[in-house]
C-alpha cells in the first residue's frame, strides 16, 4: 500500500508536524494505518515498511499511543507520510 501511493506529490512545510494519538490497523485487503489524534480525528497515514520495522513492525505498533512525525500529502492534506513513528511512554513524553 505504502510503495504505491509514496508517488503521490507532497506538500512540504517548513518543519515536519509531530502529532500523538492511538495507532490503529484496518484489514481490508491490504492493511490501512491510521492514528486518532486526542481529539477523536482520524488520520490516514502512509508509512514505509521500514519505518515500520525499525519499531517493531505494525503489530507490535496497533492499539498503541505513539508519536509520529511526517509531512501531509499536497493531493490529499488529510493524509501523512510519515518519517518517525515512536511508541510513547505511559507519561505520553
Amino acid at each position: 500500500m505504502a510503495g504505491s501511493l509514496l508517488a503521490e506529490t507532497l506538500s512540504y512545510p517548513d518543519a515536519p508536524l509531530n502529532i500523538s494519538g492511538w495507532f490503529h490497523i484496518i484489514w481490508n485487503g491490504e492493511p490501512r494505518y491510521t492514528l486518532v489524534d486526542d481529539d477523536g480525528e482520524w488520520i490516514e497515514l502512509l508509512i514505509d515498511e521500514q519505518v515500520l520495522r525499525n519499531t517493531g513492525g505494525p503489530r507490535f505498533l496497533d492499539r498503541k499511543r505513539v508519536r509520529v512525525s511526517g509531512f501531509p500529502l499536497e493531493t490529499r492534506p488529510e493524509v501523512i507520510q510519515v518519517i518517525t513513528i515512536n511508541p510513547e511512554d505511559k507519561r505520553g513524553e
